[in-house]
């Protein structure tokens, strides 16, 4: 509909109205009073509140010149880089293979593609790059 139709518009609607209800097809402004918008700025005011004052239970830490929750730093947290490489996991899929096979992806197409059985029972490369 590149012009606007009317008679399109109107058949839209209506069966928008016979599925969904009269209210589906009104404007949202038709009902909203002062009063429903007072409410709505108290709901949001509290929510607010509520946020900072969670905000300020969390103990913070300076840490490197910055503030880090405490949460932050207690939390047990894969590590990121590769155990094979020492690469630093950049990518999404790194973080995958990081997980499951403890080596970034480079690392699991170079030695455990193929050897999977190998790689479980803990057959790790030598650290020079060298496979045993």
């Amino acid at each position: 509909m590149t012009e606007k139709d009317w008679n399109k518009i109107a058949q839209l609607e209506r069966a928008i109205a016979q599925r969904w209800g009269e209210e589906a097809i009104q404007n949202p402004k038709a009902t909203w009073t002062d009063e429903k918008e007072q409410e709505y700025k108290k709901q949001i005011k509290e929510l607010w509140d509520k946020e900072r004052e969670l905000e300020d239970k969390e103990i913070k830490v300076k840490q490197n010149g910055f503030f880090i929750t405490q949460k932050l730093l207690n939390r047990e947290t894969q590590a990121n880089n590769c155990t094979v490489c020492n690469k630093l996991a950049k990518i999404a899929k790194d973080d995958v293979y990081i997980i499951k096979f403890e080596c970034c992806f480079d690392c699991y197409i170079q030695w455990v593609e193929g050897r999977e059985e190998r790689w479980k029972t803990g057959w790790r490369p030598k650290t020079n790059g060298n496979s045993t």
